[in-house]
């Protein structure tokens, strides 16, 4: 009679260090799996860093297959954006900014993205909308002066390089735009 209560007792503690191991084995698995997640999407910006830019996309399209983390969709974009690919970088910076509405630095690049290929009028809306994001980033009044520049927007020129001067007194770029613009409208004081 021991002997059998002994060998159930034996079956049961069996049993439930089966169940055990096997939920310790799915959990090691699970937290493996989130970091081969995190691991393509580190690879991608390592490649970027090292500027090859072909390998951190095939990084960040393992990264977005897995998950669909805007992060890994704005750093293709840049990627693209990088190779010349300006089509390919502003429908990554739109993914991102689908997933995060107010990633301003997505609502930037796309902006510049969409300068580069002389789409002005929805340009200059992303750059509002990034200025109205966060209107102390002096790259956005920079790159809208850049844009107005081309466009013959003299006055509005001059605007956007004095708040981005306002902004960033050690704007070099600044100051050239403006003065370009101020040549125009004739203003040499």
């Amino acid at each position: 009679m021991r002997l059998t209560r002994y060998k159930l007792h034996f079956h049961v503690y069996r049993y439930i260090l089966s169940y055990l191991l096997i939920g310790c084995f799915m959990l090691c698995g699970l937290v493996s799996f989130g970091q081969l997640r995190v691991s393509y999407l580190d690879k991608g910006k390592n490649e970027l860093r090292k500027n090859n830019y072909v390998g951190a996309i095939e990084y960040l399209n393992y990264a977005i297959k897995q998950n669909d983390f805007y992060t890994s969709y704005f750093l293709r974009g840049v990627a693209k954006y990088s190779l010349g690919d300006y089509l390919g970088a502003e429908n990554d910076y739109t993914e991102c900014i689908n997933r995060a509405p107010f990633h301003e630095d997505a609502i930037l690049y796309r902006a510049v993205s969409r300068d580069r290929q002389f789409d002005f009028e929805r340009a200059l809306q992303d750059y509002s909308k990034a200025q109205e994001l966060d209107s102390t980033d002096w790259r956005i009044y920079l790159n809208r002066s850049t844009l107005n520049l081309f466009l013959q927007n003299f006055e509005l020129v001059v605007e956007d390089c004095n708040k981005a001067l306002e902004l960033k007194s050690k704007g070099e770029g600044a100051f050239v735009i403006r003065g370009m613009a101020r040549t125009q409208l004739q203003q040499y004081d």
